[in-house]
């Protein structure tokens, strides 16, 4: 293996990863395989600019390259810039897609909301087994148990009948699994 060969699947790699980032913040299953390769073309471009970018730096620093040189390279990096936002901008990718995807959706925060409250209230179920076939009985919620109340559940399985004190339904929700 040759050392173009290290490098090229190096930088698929870097592809890859750059848009497993990307798939982070943006929804690209409706994506179309022109599309898609328009996604990769944007990643590897983006990969590139970062990597000219660093060593545009290091050369000024360095003072590998006199004015002229680094004037041509910032206007290359400066086409690439310009590129790199004309894909964004044909796929749809821009700050404000991603903030309403996220923040401004109104179904995003209503679902948010309903799976915080269920995980809230599974948190605090009580969770009642039937004592002789294991079986899930009963799960129950109570905002005030009191010691001396007590309730009586029959095992849709086995029939049997359970009485719980208030005491050994609290001593029940401590042991919730979903805790």
């Amino acid at each position: 293996m040759d050392a173009v060969e290290i490098i090229e699947g190096d930088l698929v790699d870097q592809i890859d990863q750059r848009i497993i980032e990307l798939g982070n913040d943006y929804d690209f299953s409706e994506l179309k395989l022109n599309d898609k390769e328009l996604l990769r073309r944007m990643a590897a471009l983006t990969i590139r600019l970062e990597s000219g970018e660093k060593e545009l730096e290091k050369g000024i620093r360095a003072k590998e390259f006199d004015s002229n040189e680094a004037l041509k390279e910032e206007q290359r990096l400066g086409l690439m810039r310009r590129d790199l936002v004309l894909i964004q901008e044909s796929l749809g990718m821009s700050r404000a897609k991603r903030v309403e995807k996220l923040e401004n959706n109104p179904l995003a925060i209503f679902i948010d909301i309903k799976a915080r409250a269920k995980r809230f209230l599974y948190e605090r179920f009580c969770h009642i087994f039937c004592p002789s076939c294991h079986q899930l009985i009963a799960e129950i919620h109570f905002s005030w148990p009191e010691e001396k109340s007590s309730l009586t559940i029959t095992c849709g399985r086995c029939k049997t009948k359970t009485t719980l004190t208030g005491k050994e339904m609290l001593k029940n929700e401590s042991e919730n699994p979903y805790k």
